[in-house]
């Protein structure tokens, strides 16, 4: 997915598009490169995808996020940061949701077995 597909998501959430679909012109798009480059990257990083120093430089790119993460939870991130930069009544719930999300796409941890360098348990 793109950046514009997640943009075009976000208006959806925050009541930014029109009864007829269409998105309303917003001051958000100006934010959105540098909003969405920082949320990629931590989605990026929970999805256990190689740490990534890509900037989004044009709403048009591929995410490097899947697109289940592209359609679920960066949403979500997006809208977080524009309703505390307007500081809207709606914040605290786009920020429990996205960190509720956060929580269920990422990757488990694997274990891994200790070893014992220093020879027992004397003390």
């Amino acid at each position: 997915m793109t950046g514009t597909e997640v943009f075009n998501l976000t208006m959806g959430l925050i009541d930014s598009v029109s009864k007829t679909g269409v998105i309303e012109p917003s001051d958000y798009l100006g934010k959105t490169l540098l909003l969405l480059t920082v949320i990629v990257s931590e989605i990026a990083h929970l999805e256990g995808i190689a740490d990534t120093d890509d900037i989004i430089t044009d709403l048009s790119q591929e995410l490097v996020i899947s697109d289940k993460a592209c359609k679920l939870v960066a949403p979500f991130g997006l809208a977080t940061q524009f309703m505390l930069a307007d500081k809207d009544d709606s914040y605290p719930y786009f920020r429990d949701r996205y960190e509720q999300l956060k929580k269920k796409i990422r990757k488990p941890a694997v274990a891994v077995a200790i070893i014992d360098v220093y020879g027992g348990d004397e003390v």
